[in-house]
């Protein structure tokens, strides 16, 4: 009689769990979770998993180009990816890293505020493109394409992207007209850094941390962006932290550090394992509080301490 009143016991299944509920629990978890694990638990949860407010925040900084999973926890046939990005049936486990960038792009709709890519993504994403036929114009083509995707993005972080920069920046100033922030580890030579005044003039954090910057181009910048809360060029090399020039300029940003910056030294382009991403803030972060209202604040703190 006992195994008989279990048995009658109703079961609860994982795909009748109320909707209001899984939205909390989907919205507290990364894109990892996301991605390759609560869409496989039911369809119910897959379709939950596609709502484009849990793809806000994209930060991508631990896949490495080693990264693998299981083709089967990324592909399956009901992944909508845009049509001329790639065949994922084909793709190799080494390039899954990029698949899995290039679904929680399209997954957002959109509605992406901040993008932190892993290393060399740009490079990948351009060869990638430029393997179709629809995408044999260039490199400013494919990051018009990407962009377009990426319409209310206003973070950005990205690893060394000096063959691409103005191709990006293009991309962003035509599609992002919510953007504010810019964190990148590459060469700013003159032409970049006049790239960056012509296409973000309104730009109000910049991070150029442990970048190769001449003295010319960083005058260049803080010249021409007026905007600017932030500007971190600390550990870089080109220019002397010291420069009085320089300081002067530089005086009217909130936030300015040059800190361990030097005309000599040994650049080199900063990986995931070091420190990229992580800015030495705390005692800084309180002043943005005149900066920003509302959800301002706590994107910009995640982006600095990210």
């Amino acid at each position: 009689k006992e195994l008989r009143d279990i048995m009658s016991v109703d079961v609860r299944k994982w795909e009748d769990m109320n909707i209001d509920c899984l939205t909390n629990v989907f919205g507290r978890v990364g894109w990892e979770a996301l991605t390759l694990h609560l869409p496989l638990v039911c369809k119910s949860w897959y379709k939950v998993s596609l709502y484009p407010q849990f793809w806000k925040n994209l930060d991508f900084k631990s896949l490495r180009p080693d990264y693998i999973v299981s083709t089967k926890c990324i592909v399956d046939e009901n992944v909508l990816l845009p049509e001329d990005i790639m065949d994922p049936l084909s793709i190799e486990t080494r390039d899954l890293d990029l698949l899995i960038v290039k679904v929680a792009i399209s997954r957002s709709c959109g509605m992406a505020t901040k993008l932190v890519v892993p290393f060399r993504f740009m490079d990948d994403l351009v060869d990638d493109f430029l393997k179709s036929q629809s995408f044999l114009q260039g490199d400013e083509k494919a990051f018009m394409k990407l962009f377009s995707m990426l319409r209310s993005l206003e973070f950005l972080v990205l690893g060394p992207s000096d063959d691409y920069l103005r191709a990006i920046l293009i991309g962003i100033s035509h599609h992002c007209k919510n953007f504010l922030a810019l964190s990148t580890n590459s060469y700013i030579c003159e032409e970049e850094a006049s790239a960056i005044v012509e296409l973000l003039p309104s730009i109000k954090y910049l991070k150029l941390r442990g970048s190769f910057i001449s003295h010319n181009s960083l005058m260049v910048i803080l010249d021409g962006c007026k905007e600017l809360v932030l500007l971190d060029v600390s550990d870089c090399t080109g220019f002397d932290a010291g420069d009085e020039e320089i300081l002067n300029l530089a005086s009217r940003i909130k936030i300015f550090i040059s800190e361990g910056s030097s005309v000599d030294g040994y650049f080199r382009f900063l990986d995931f394992g070091d420190n990229y991403y992580v800015g030495d803030y705390d005692s800084s972060e309180d002043n943005f509080s005149d900066y920003y209202v509302g959800d301002y604040e706590s994107c910009l703190t995640n982006w600095l301490s990210s």
